[in-house]
């Protein structure tokens, strides 16, 4: 069993969380879709959808636009698990992503797995903001994503 008040860092990059996207559906404003899957070539098919107004549109995409924004990286669609904190925006990608922040944020003790140095910042943990990992603002963080966790469950 896990230790809840320690988070083991895989080394996973944000790219790991990026095949799926919850968006707000440019349409009708409610919760979408963004997947993308990438084929042999290196090329990424992209859908956005809406199953509430029947959105939907398609492309190809050769690469991602990663933003610190709170936007997909193909569409540039707003994220639905948004929220402001402690002045800024807290943002999760898909529900995935928002397990991993909480599980980082929460603990106690955040160790780091071994890799290459010229792989170390890319991990998510490296890139997070310092604002989201300071000890100071883990409360009020975690209230955030406690919101964010609240606007996945289903209605």
């Amino acid at each position: 069993m896990s230790d809840p008040q320690r988070f083991r860092d895989s080394g996973a990059p944000i790219y790991s969380f990026g095949d799926v996207f919850w968006v707000r559906c440019p349409r009708c404003s409610e919760r979408g879709m963004v997947s993308a899957v990438e084929d042999a070539a290196d090329v990424t098919a992209v859908t956005a959808s809406c199953s509430s107004c029947g959105y939907s549109r398609r492309q190809v995409a050769r690469s991602a636009r990663i933003s610190a924004q709170p936007v997909d990286w193909y569409f540039g669609l707003e994220l639905w698990l948004q929220t402001p904190c402690c002045g800024e925006v807290l943002w999760a990608l898909n529900p995935d992503h928002l397990a991993f922040l909480t599980d980082f944020v929460s603990a106690r003790l955040r160790e780091r797995a071994p890799s290459d140095v010229q792989f170390r910042n890319k991990r998510l943990t490296s890139r997070l903001p310092r604002w989201m990992t300071s000890a100071k603002n883990r409360h009020e963080v975690l209230r955030g994503l406690e919101r964010l966790a609240e606007m996945g469950r289903p209605r």
